[in-house]
């Protein structure tokens, strides 16, 4: 629990800086840049158990990712969970697509989780 109040509290404490200093525009957007940063780098590394997306969604679409031959193969790839079939056609277009072509560009789940939360931080 402390990770994220000083996740939070650093990233802030930075746009604080940025906002309310008189330092030259370079410097308040690298605060920027770094108060964003922190958030998107602790989503990335945090383990796979913490919270139910890593397990519930994003590692058996990742794994798909990962095994498939081709984005059509990609996306009928399926898999049984809780009492059912889930398949990645059943997600956002989107968000499969983001998922499928950084697993196949960095094949590293690290990347999936900090490209899908840099999507999700960046515009907050």
């Amino acid at each position: 629990m402390w990770i994220y109040i000083s996740c939070f509290t650093i990233s802030s404490f930075l746009i604080y800086i940025s906002e309310n200093s008189k330092i030259n525009k370079g410097i308040r957007k690298a605060f920027v840049f770094v108060a964003i940063l922190f958030p998107i780098l602790l989503s990335a590394f945090r383990a796979d158990n913490i919270g139910t997306d890593v397990m519930v969604y994003l590692k058996p679409i990742y794994n798909a990712a990962i095994t498939s031959n081709n984005l059509s193969e990609y996306m009928q790839t399926g898999w049984y969970s809780t009492w059912r079939n889930m398949y990645v056609r059943n997600y956002e277009l989107g968000f499969t697509l983001l998922v499928y072509f950084v697993t196949k560009i960095t094949h590293s789940l690290v990347w999936v989780k900090g490209t899908v939360s840099a999507f999700i931080v960046i515009p907050v």
